[in-house]
């Protein structure tokens, strides 16, 4: 709780400032007491109205702002690598920690249960991505101690791999990615240590 504000606070600037953005011209918009008549004077002031919000173009596309929300600088996110740019209307995808964890399907047919966020747990999830020596027992075992909830989760495919950049991650009961890595034997207890705040 203690780190709310300094994750939620840039956030909600953040949005604030695109929504004033956005709405800056909207004031501006023809509205001719005519526009809801079924007439040509009322034909002539939605197509004027229309032609007017069709120059808006990106100013209301908005995906970077519904999912673009990071929490860089977080001192309960493990930092690693350099996070993408933020911009109003545009997402990028990515495991680097403190960002919405990247959305992909393991069933092809994308059905009900396909997605990987409805395999993630109501805690903490730690997604296997490949097949290796270390199985991550360490920070499971090291979660169980300090009473962390904590789900491990097979998803080892070589595509999903490449994407996450690391053999393992961690992911936040929020859906944010907390911590990745190739090794989770090195310092387990220290990772879930900082990623909930102790």
């Amino acid at each position: 709780m203690e780190t709310y504000e300094s994750e939620r606070k840039p956030i909600a600037l953040r949005n604030t400032q695109a929504a004033r953005n956005l709405a800056k011209s909207v004031g501006d918009v023809p509205v001719r007491p005519e526009m809801e008549e079924d007439s040509p004077a009322g034909a002539k002031a939605r197509l004027e109205a229309a032609q007017f919000l069709s120059g808006f173009g990106e100013e209301f596309a908005s995906i970077g702002v519904q999912l673009g929300a990071r929490y860089d600088g977080s001192p309960i996110v493990v930092a690693d690598g350099a996070p993408p740019s933020d911009g109003p209307a545009e997402y990028v995808p990515t495991s680097v920690p403190g960002g919405r964890a990247p959305h992909f399907w393991i069933d092809v047919r994308r059905c009900a249960g396909g997605s990987a966020f409805d395999h993630f747990g109501t805690g903490f999830t730690l997604l296997r991505l490949r097949e290796a020596a270390d199985s991550g027992a360490g920070l499971a075992s090291a979660a169980k101690r300090l009473g962390v909830p904590l789900k491990v989760v097979d998803l080892c495919d070589p595509e999903v791999r490449d994407f996450y950049g690391r053999d393992f991650a961690l992911i936040r009961p929020d859906q944010y990615v907390a911590w990745r890595g190739n090794r989770c034997s090195e310092n387990p207890h220290k990772v879930i240590s900082q990623v909930i705040g102790i």
